[in-house]
């Protein structure tokens, strides 16, 4: 099965993409750099934002499920910023999995 981890380089997301391959499933993990420890586990590897619709869309192309981890953490900065990866982010998430016909979505807050 194809599975898109969202946020996959970060510190849940990158064990869940681990995971996700050793039980033998196809992964492709988007994130804003490059994983190359990822790459050598065989993971696919997008560098993007939750932001792009585009690279959403791309990245959900023939998976099953997405595991969505990526967000914008911490307790300072602004909150128009928050709101946009966040809530916006999310809604473009969802845009995409609806767009690309995946099956399952497990958000993780």
């Amino acid at each position: 099965m194809k599975v898109l981890v969202t946020g996959g380089g970060g510190f849940l997301g990158s064990r869940i993409a681990h995971l996700l391959r050793e039980r033998g499933n196809d992964v492709v993990v988007l994130g804003r750099r490059d994983y190359p420890h990822l790459r050598t586990s065989g993971i696919e590897t997008i560098r993007g934002d939750i932001q792009d619709i585009d690279v959403l869309r791309l990245a959900c192309e023939g998976c099953a499920v997405v595991f969505h981890t990526a967000a914008l953490t911490g307790v300072w900065g602004p909150t128009r910023l928050f709101w946009y990866v966040n809530v916006t982010g999310t809604l473009n998430v969802i845009a995409a999995c609806r767009e690309r016909g995946v099956e399952r979505l497990v958000y993780t807050s």
